[in-house]
Formats: structure tokens, C-alpha cells, sequence
């Protein structure tokens, strides 16, 4: 008779939390988070960053006389069963990564606190989407126009993008097979963002926007209070600095440290040793993509999710012979890396970290901390604890 190891039951016990959460917050959804205020943002009152998608849904609603308030909703959710679908067929290949993709630093914090209803989600398949054509379209001038055109859309859409494929094409740039494309399109991406970023709202006034949806569908106002709130940068170290102590400061560092252990430990000691470079580096230079993101904005738990997320996915995407130039360009590296797990093994005390959770949102205090910790949830969703 087989000993049952404990690591195996803590996995049943998690697999029950992270089901337990997820059906809680299904049934606690409603009709109103698919209409976050982002999505009404269009170019009324002139150019303005994120509103490009608004304008398309504007001109939809305009001519086809159908509310905004009925395409928001399928084409979210047509969305989100894509993004779960290929997500599912990705842990099926890669069953080891179910435990870290379904944890609080990725994807189930997005679930309880419903940020797979904003752009989120959305802007994680437009870089699958680039990333795909990169690798798998082979003729170069049709490619790039391609790859220029949706990174055009994507930063439209969410600056956000410029962030989340800096690092990946940035490795990129070793093969000389793809070194033209990444260069072509970090520099594309760059212009764009700074038009973004010039463009940010500031002298937009929110009630032009509002009123351009008032003519077709009055019912869309109640969604769009306080619309102005989303044309502002605010900036986490500098508007906030009065908010943090030395609980939070010590906090956000352990536990950004602990999620790159985390993440770290988990795929690292399980992918394929010749991917295995490739996720080092792109997991280790997001870490400066994200501290620079929680430096600007107080959203934690999105920057974490999408960091996270696609420095977990990049490493699959990437065809055996990138892989090959890379890992010659990194021999020394690569003897290194064969010792990788005597430092980050998948071990119990990950799953002390998975239960104790990592509630990235807003600047914490020790009520904020203990009230959003998974086990927290997990007693509030099945005996309303408090």
C-alpha cells in the first residue's frame, strides 16, 4: 500500500480552497463588472490614452443602434472563455503549473476580485497574439506590419503592454533570427508610449465623454461616475508616500521577494532544462518591471498577475532553435542553472505561502493584510467570516 505523502494531500486541500474561492466569486458576480469605466473612454474630447477599443464600441453602438451595454458583455466574455481555454490547454501540457497559475499572486486574486472583467485578461492575449506571429509567421514584411498594427491596438488599448513585452523582446534580440522584429518593435513600442503617456487625460473633460454615450443609451451614466479618476496617473511613492509605514514597506519587500521565490522554486525545479534559461532571465528582469510598476500605481495584484503570468508563459512560446542560440550565448550561466534546484525546491513551506496568501492591492495595514489572506477568503466564502 503507497504512503500518502503530505505533499499530496496539501495539494487536495488547495485544489478545495482554490475551487471553493473561485465558485464564490462566480456567484457574487454581477452584470455591472463588465462595464468598468476604462472601457467608455474615447476620443470625444480628443486623443487620449486607453481609448481606442471605447472608440470602436462607440462607432459599433452609433451605427448598429445597439446599446454599448450589450456588446460590452459578449465581447468580455468571449474574451475570457478564450483566455481560459487556452490557459487550460496550456497547465493540460504542463500539469505542475496548475498550483502557481491558481494562486493569489497570479490568477486567483484577478478572479475574487474581479479584475478579469477590465483590460487585464485582454491585454495578456494581445501579447500571446504578438508573440505568436513573431515566432510562427515566416514571411518578414507582412509579419512586421502585423506585429506594428497590433502593438499599435495594444498600447491603444493599455500602456500596460509596453511594459509586459519589454523584457521578452528584449531576450529576443539575441537570435539574429528575430533581433530586426524586436528592435523594429521595441522601438515602435516606445514612440507609442510615450504618445500615451503625453496624452494622458489631464486637459480631457470627462463630461464630453459622457454626454457622446448619453445620445446613444442614457442608461450608460451610472457607469460612468467618477470617469475622470482613470485620466490621471497617480503615483504610488510619491501621491501615497504619506500612507506608507515600515509594516508596509517591510511587507511589499518580503513579499516580493517571496514571490519570485515562489515562482522561481516551482517552475524552475519542474520545466525542461532547455527552457530553463530563458525563464531565469525573463522571470528575473521582470522583477524590475514590476517594482517600477507598483512605484507608479497602486493596483499590486494586476501588476503581479500579469508579470507573473507571462514570465511563466514566455519560456513555452519560444521555438528549440531560439532556444539552442541562447543557451549557447549563456553557457556560463547555463552551469550555474544545472544546481538551480539545491537552492529553489518545491517544498511545504511554498504551500505556507499559498494559504497565507499576498493581498496586492493598495498600500497595506495590518487589518487590509489579515482580512485578504486566502485563508481569510477561504472562512469568509464558507462560513461568512469576518
Amino acid at each position: 500500500m503507497k504512503k500518502i505523502k503530505l505533499v499530496n494531500i496539501l495539494n487536495i486541500i488547495y485544489l478545495l480552497n482554490i475551487t471553493i474561492i473561485i465558485i464564490n466569486s462566480f456567484f457574487n458576480y454581477k452584470i455591472s463588472d463588465f462595464y468598468f469605466k476604462e472601457f467608455f473612454l474615447n476620443y470625444s474630447d480628443g486623443f487620449l490614452r486607453r481609448a481606442i477599443d471605447g472608440e470602436i464600441i462607440y462607432y459599433l453602438s452609433f451605427y448598429t443602434k445597439i446599446s454599448p451595454l450589450i456588446f460590452l458583455p459578449i465581447i468580455s466574455s468571449i474574451i475570457i472563455i478564450l483566455f481560459f481555454v487556452l490557459l487550460i490547454r496550456f497547465i493540460s501540457r504542463n500539469k505542475y503549473l496548475w498550483i502557481v497559475i491558481f494562486s493569489m499572486p497570479v490568477l486567483l486574486s484577478e478572479i475574487y476580485y474581479g479584475s478579469i472583467f477590465r483590460k487585464d485578461i485582454s491585454v495578456l492575449l494581445l501579447l500571446l497574439l504578438q508573440f505568436t506571429v513573431i515566432i510562427k509567421w515566416k514571411e518578414a514584411f507582412s509579419k512586421n506590419i502585423i506585429l506594428c498594427l497590433i502593438s499599435i491596438f495594444s498600447i491603444f488599448f493599455h500602456e500596460i503592454f509596453f511594459f509586459l513585452s519589454l523584457v521578452p523582446h528584449l531576450i529576443l534580440l539575441i537570435s539574429p533570427k528575430y533581433r530586426f522584429t524586436s528592435l523594429l518593435l521595441l522601438g515602435v513600442n516606445s514612440i507609442l508610449f510615450l504618445l500615451a503617456y503625453k496624452y494622458s487625460g489631464y486637459k480631457i473633460d470627462s463630461n464630453v465623454i459622457i454626454n457622446s454615450w448619453e445620445v446613444i443609451d442614457k442608461n450608460v451614466e451610472p457607469y460612468l461616475m467618477r470617469l475622470n479618476k482613470i485620466l490621471y496617473v497617480r503615483s504610488t511613492l510619491i501621491t501615497k508616500s504619506s500612507s506608507w509605514n515600515l509594516f508596509t514597506a517591510l511587507n511589499f519587500v518580503f513579499f516580493l521577494f517571496v514571490n519570485f521565490y515562489f515562482i522561481m522554486g516551482v517552475v524552475a525545479s519542474k520545466i525542461e532544462n532547455h527552457r530553463k534559461n530563458v525563464f531565469v532571465f525573463t522571470l528575473v528582469l521582470n522583477q524590475i518591471v514590476l517594482v517600477f510598476l507598483c512605484a507608479i500605481a497602486v493596483d499590486f495584484s494586476r501588476w503581479f498577475f500579469m508579470v507573473n503570468l507571462t514570465s511563466i508563459i514566455f519560456p513555452y512560446l519560444i521555438d528549440d532553435k531560439f532556444l539552442e542560440v541562447f543557451n549557447n550565448s549563456t553557457k556560463t550561466l547555463a552551469v550555474k542553472l544545472q544546481k538551480i534546484d539545491v537552492y529553489f525546491n518545491y517544498r511545504i513551506s511554498y504551500y505556507l505561502f499559498l494559504f497565507l496568501g499576498m493581498p496586492f492591492f493598495g498600500l497595506w495595514d495590518m487589518k487590509e493584510y489579515f482580512s485578504k489572506i486566502p485563508i481569510s477568503i477561504l472562512l469568509s466564502a464558507i462560513g461568512n467570516y469576518k
